[in-house]
């Protein structure tokens, strides 16, 4: 009741759909932006509306690559699902091979937020080799944060002609671009934020109506977690003129049902570790440098940098990642130098 069919994302995966050529769609946002609820609905509306796509939806962070491979995973399903012949699925895509007419149908497999997976890099190279595979049947789209993808992909080399790139992207001045992403899901547009008010003033019976609401208040609303959180906290109330952010991620980290991009330790790693780098006696400074990070011990160079996988699945830069993930801090670079600012 609450979701609006986010336009351009949608036209772009209807295109890649379309073309023959393309196996791989990269969708990235940040977390709460709604990359698992577009799939989510992509998936719903094929369903109703075509008879030739079938979609498998999983989620990336319960994917056990570590144990099985990714191909091992879906045939089990299916054999769990379906009995051939009263045998186990051993292959699952050679099964789906033998299906008469497959070569006019598709096969979309859908694997969302890769970035939550402990094994994410070993995760996209199988997903880049079933790109690769002979299958042309076989559409893979998945999505992530855009600071964790950059992280994954940089260990992983993609077969880049077969992943779909917006239009005015493929010319021949772009072409020695590497690829990086399909679609870029952004907060809500001017246009769109109108539409899905309504939507939320109605399910949490909101008593300011859209024309009510300051220009301060609507540039806070465009990001669709922001408005989730404004619309709970003020259930049934009307909206005040302004809303601090501040506020509402307060609100989200002590609502416990809700899945939390940011856990307390992430907090306390950026409060106790990071801060007092940029702040103390005589020092104020929007940067930490690489050199800082030095000379503050090894330690937390490698909660910044390191992307070893502990026992417990988790990455030693996890923190360091959902802070950038969630657009609270910022890693960036020119040439061989690297720096952490604020965003």
């Amino acid at each position: 009741d609450l979701y609006l069919q986010r336009d351009t994302a949608h036209q772009h995966v209807e295109a890649f759909l379309a073309d023959r050529a393309k196996r791989g769609f990269v969708l990235v946002g940040k977390s709460g932006v709604g990359k698992s609820n577009f799939l989510l609905a992509l998936a719903e509306g094929l369903q109703q509306s075509r008879d030739d796509v079938c979609v498998l939806m999983y989620d990336g962070a319960n994917l056990p690559i570590a144990s099985s491979s990714f191909t091992q995973i879906i045939s089990q399903d299916f054999s769990d699902q379906v009995l051939l012949s009263r045998q186990a699925v051993q292959q699952v895509w050679q099964e789906i091979a033998r299906i008469e007419g497959i070569d006019e149908r598709q096969v979309i497999v859908c694997i969302d937020a890769i970035n939550e997976n402990p094994q994410a890099s070993e995760l996209l190279r199988q997903l880049d080799a079933l790109v690769q595979s002979r299958w042309r049947w076989l559409k893979v789209v998945l999505s992530s944060r855009p600071e964790t993808w950059k992280e994954i992909k940089r260990a992983v080399k993609l077969a880049e002609a077969l992943y779909y790139r917006g239009p005015g992207t493929e010319g021949l001045s772009v072409e020695l671009e590497p690829f990086s992403y399909s679609e870029q899901m952004d907060p809500f547009t001017s246009q769109e934020l109108p539409q899905v008010y309504s939507k939320y003033q109605r399910e949490f019976h909101l008593q300011t109506p859209y024309s009510g609401l300051t220009h301060q208040v609507r540039e806070t609303l465009r990001d669709p977690l922001n408005l989730w959180l404004l619309a709970s906290t003020y259930r049934e109330q009307a909206i005040p003129d302004r809303v601090k952010t501040s506020e509402l991620i307060e609100y989200y980290l002590r609502t416990r049902h809700v899945q939390t991009p940011l856990q307390r330790e992430d907090v306390r790693f950026l409060e106790d570790q990071l801060l007092p780098l940029m702040v103390g006696q005589g020092h104020y400074s929007n940067v930490i440098t690489e050199a800082e990070l030095d000379a503050a011990g090894g330690a937390l160079y490698e909660l910044v940098y390191s992307k070893q996988v502990l026992s417990d699945g988790r990455r030693v830069n996890q923190s360091f990642l959902r802070l950038c993930d969630v657009d609270i801090l910022v890693l960036q670079e020119k040439g061989t130098e690297q720096w952490i600012t604020f965003k």
